[in-house]
């Protein structure tokens, strides 16, 4: 199971960004028996002129020997970027793996209120916990939304996407 994602590496290609701030769960391949020759390939080029900060996750600490930086959280201008969402005013955080469910089929998503934003996974391999889960809903103020992602961006009620 490789560890990268076309999409991902599209986006950084595209954007060119001088630091890239992954907030964990980057190397679940490492469970999975280890990362391969190609994906230490694909993250030397990915890694190559940027600035790298790993911020820690509950599968990985975050690569060793690969350089960038390791991290429990980041703090941006005042917003904390970090693996799990915590309630904590102004974060940015990607655990969940977000899905919504709609007639017929399910989405990535994110979900936003005034004071955080949790982020969809990149990979496809990995699950999808529903945007309207209860943990969630304690978590996320009553006016959140779900963004549904895809060649055109929906944006509802967290709580329609069963």
């Amino acid at each position: 199971m490789p560890c990268h994602s076309e999409r991902r590496d599209r986006d950084i290609d595209t954007l060119d960004p001088a630091k890239v701030i992954c907030l964990g769960d980057c190397f679940d391949a490492l469970a999975a028996g280890g990362l391969v020759d190609a994906d230490l390939l694909w993250l030397t080029r990915l890694m190559a002129r940027r600035d790298r900060i790993w911020v820690e996750s509950n599968h990985d600490a975050g690569p060793t020997g690969l350089g960038g930086s390791q991290r429990a959280a980041v703090l941006v201008d005042g917003i904390a970027l970090r693996q799990s969402s915590i309630p904590e005013r102004l974060e940015i955080s990607g655990h969940c793996h977000l899905i919504a469910r709609l007639p017929g089929r399910s989405a990535r998503c994110f979900l936003i209120d005034d004071a955080r934003v949790i982020l969809p996974a990149y990979e496809s391999y990995v699950g999808g916990l529903c945007c309207n889960h209860p943990d969630l809903a304690a978590l996320m103020q009553a006016d959140a939304r779900a963004v549904l992602t895809g060649k055109r961006c929906l944006a509802m009620p967290m709580r329609a996407g069963r």
